[in-house]
């Protein structure tokens, strides 16, 4: 049976590739539409089914799942209307019916926030924009809270010397209440004084999240440095630094850094150097800056825009060459040790 994150992280990376290529000609709304309801849907797809049954102790409830989610996502490429929210939907009851069944307490908020991006999929004006947003970047915030300081500790742990970080609950649930009421705020009052406020703090909450994860200790490692960058731009993104901070930044690089971490994982070969998605890596955060830093620009911005997108495809682009033939199931080994 083929693995979920074999045929969705392929068509997610084809997705970004194809939706910032072709962004001039369709206008921002379809972009909006590219990012929050194909391209990241399809990574959550192909990583929640993966990671599900190691989660809840349970293989997938159908050897057709992942054929039938496919089946789902494709339509949703070329038609707008209900076929859009469909996958996500179904994506939802989907982990739901594993969690419950599992009895597990821990992936509750998972489906809830699932659940959010399912509503904002069918809210077809702003305020649902905003919430399917809202719900990503919570998802970034719950998995990337899970996967960040999990590989680093691995990493730094990896000559046989156990290592693990120090949580603090309070300051996890802090920065977690406080995200959540930024979130809320821009959500339903974007743009103004109390958004601002509740951004700020909401960004020194998530600060401190990260000095917890000593990311200063993964400098060398660009396979876990980028984790750690991704994570950063929803600070930057609840301190005003533009929805892009979130979108390109946040959003656009977390899903790079995590198929790739992920491919990895499933190859055997976690820490593996690669020249190419270094490089990778690299271009997606210049997609993440140049695009921010256009916000805040005057005038005509069609140079920075077209640099943005440009290191964006050529991030998306590198990803497949790098591992399209290990997804595709068209050779063995590892190619990383060609690269």
């Amino acid at each position: 049976m083929t693995q979920p994150f074999r045929p969705f992280f392929l068509l997610a990376a084809l997705d970004a590739i194809i939706g910032v290529a072709l962004w001039p000609s369709p206008g921002s709304a379809w972009h909006r539409q590219e990012l929050l309801f194909g391209m990241v849907p399809a990574v959550l797809a192909g990583f929640l089914l993966t990671a599900l049954p190691r989660w809840t102790g349970q293989p997938l409830a159908s050897r057709f799942v992942t054929p039938a989610m496919l089946v789902l996502w494709l339509p949703g490429r070329v038609f707008d209307g209900p076929v859009v929210p469909l996958f996500i939907v179904v994506l939802t009851l989907i982990v739901a019916w594993h969690v419950f069944a599992a009895g597990g307490r821990r992936d509750v908020k998972v489906v809830a926030l699932l659940v959010f991006l399912s509503a904002g999929g069918m809210i077809a004006d702003d305020h649902g924009t905003r919430l399917a947003l809202a719900a990503i970047l919570g998802l970034v915030m719950v998995l990337g809270g899970r996967i960040i300081p999990a590989l680093t500790a691995a990493y730094l742990g990896r000559d046989g010397q156990a290592f693990s970080f120090a949580r603090r609950e309070w300051l996890e649930a802090g920065a977690a209440w406080l995200a959540v009421v930024g979130l809320s705020t821009w959500v339903m009052a974007p743009g103004t004084k109390a958004a601002a406020i509740a951004g700020a703090l909401a960004a020194a909450g998530q600060v401190a999240r990260l000095v917890q994860w000593q990311f200063w200790r993964v400098l060398r490692r660009p396979e876990l440095l980028v984790l750690h960058a991704a994570y950063s731009w929803i600070a930057v993104g609840f301190a005003g630094g533009g929805i892009h901070a979130w979108t390109t930044g946040a959003v656009g690089l977390m899903c790079l850094g995590i198929m790739a971490s992920m491919v990895r994982r499933q190859m055997r070969m976690a820490f593996e150097r690669s020249t190419m998605m270094s490089v990778a890596f690299a271009f997606g955060f210049v997609a993440a800056l140049v695009r921010a830093l256009a916000d805040s620009l005057g005038g005509d911005r069609t140079i920075w825009l077209g640099l943005a997108a440009f290191a964006w495809i050529a991030a998306y682009l590198l990803f497949v060459v790098a591992f399209g033939r290990i997804l595709l199931r068209l050779g063995s080994g590892s190619p990383l040790r060609r690269q």
